[in-house]
């Protein structure tokens, strides 16, 4: 567990955005476990995917999601491998609880809601891939 905690803490303090001019956002609404609307935009969180609705877990994901950043600001980073927005028009990015600096695509990985989308590599695919790893293996 001790393990766990410290990978993921230099996982998350390494990938904090250095910017101290960063945008906050609101958070108006949870639509799945991997996907938010902040202010306008439909952000899909990059690097993680989620189970759809109807699937097993959909609700789980979804609800903790909505737990991290119910009436929470938040700030995003965006990618240098992959686009700006997906094929919805959805932004894609990493999104980051501006009232702790939790990386919560990471968290998402941590806490096994959801998985790697690696179909899709991003920057922090390894990173999180071992945080993947770590959950599976029960440490």
């Amino acid at each position: 567990m001790k393990k766990l905690l410290l990978v993921f803490l230099v996982f998350a303090l390494s990938c904090q955005p250095e910017s101290p001019e960063r945008k906050v956002y609101p958070v108006t609404r949870i639509i799945d476990g991997d996907t938010i609307v902040v202010e306008n935009i439909t952000v899909r969180l990059l690097g993680i995917d989620t189970p759809e609705k109807g699937d097993a877990g959909f609700v789980e994901a979804s609800e903790y999601l909505s737990e991290l950043l119910d009436d929470e600001l938040v700030y995003l980073e965006y990618d240098t491998i992959q686009p700006k927005f997906d094929r919805y028009g959805r932004t894609l990015a990493f999104v980051y609880r501006s009232s702790d600096n939790l990386f919560i695509n990471a968290e998402i990985i941590r806490a096994g809601m959801g998985m790697v989308f690696e179909e899709y590599p991003c920057k922090y695919t390894t990173e999180l891939l071992e945080l993947q790893n770590i959950y599976q293996a029960g440490l």
